[in-house]
């Protein structure tokens, strides 16, 4: 029996792990050869996190970690790509000064790891061109992809102080800017979030983004299907089942409960 995923959001290390994974790399693959621009909204502790892990590990033609996965039997080429991921979630919120300092602080250590120079980091926007330029000389052929999680959280946030949550959104609307001046080197984009994208503010900065939200086919993207359950992880809830005598369904019934029937697609 696999060990469970608990408090693990990195596809690596969840895959080193030999931890129960639920496979959907189908979805991954269906995004990058078809979809090049998307955002995704989910409650939070829906999964988008490990997603976008498991995204950047396909991006970067880690073949090795999929072994066994749908991906992995595809037609994928595994090529990899200048990855630019930004958890937003990790910036510094006391005031846009602090924030624009985090943010550039991510830049340059994205550029550290990649080994690549910024050509000029006097200026967040400026910086961010130069690590997309860096990237796309690196990898000529394939490019660059943008990940970013938690697009929102800065300004959730910061609600309550409305002066701060406004220079962050002007920050970040300008920041997202770039992003669409440099479509000719960024090939792909990858968004989550937790409210509707139109809300923050920066939709004239990436207005180009499917909305996967509420879309039928993505609709098992993120999260747990009934189906999933069974398959991956019935041993475990047959374990529990025997150790607290209680019949498998019954569980099966209460975990349905508290998962509250989430759905994630317009009903007719």
């Amino acid at each position: 029996m696999q060990n469970l995923p608990i408090s693990i959001s990195e596809f690596t290390e969840l895959r080193t792990k030999k931890c129960v994974y639920v496979d959907k790399t189908k979805y991954a693959h269906f995004l990058i050869t078809k979809n090049s621009r998307t955002f995704l909204s989910r409650p939070r502790r829906f999964g988008k996190s490990l997603f976008v892990s498991m995204l950047e590990a396909v991006l970067q033609g880690k073949k090795e970690l999929f072994e066994g996965l749908w991906i992995a039997k595809s037609d994928y080429s595994w090529d990899p790509m200048g990855i630019i991921r930004l958890d937003f979630s990790l910036l510094n919120l006391q005031n846009a000064e602090q924030f624009t300092s985090s943010l550039m602080y991510l830049l340059q250590t994205i550029a550290e790891k990649n080994k690549v120079t910024l050509k000029d980091s006097s200026n967040l926007n400026t910086a961010f061109m130069s690590l997309i330029a860096a990237l796309d000389a690196k990898f000529p052929t394939t490019h660059v992809a943008v990940l970013i999680d938690e697009y929102d959280y800065p300004i959730s946030h910061t609600l309550h102080q409305a002066d701060i949550a406004e220079e962050i959104r002007s920050v970040l609307k300008s920041f997202s800017s770039v992003i669409k001046a440099q479509a000719k080197y960024v090939q792909f984009v990858f968004v989550t979030g937790v409210s509707a994208f139109s809300k923050s503010g920066l939709s004239s900065g990436l207005n180009n983004l499917l909305n996967l939200t509420m879309l039928e086919d993505f609709s098992g993207i993120c999260g747990y299907t009934e189906e999933e359950i069974d398959l991956y992880f019935s041993e475990h809830i047959q374990a529990w089942s025997k150790h607290h005598n209680t019949p498998y369904e019954n569980i099966r019934t209460d975990l349905k409960t508290w998962y509250n029937g989430y759905c994630f697609k317009e009903k007719p």
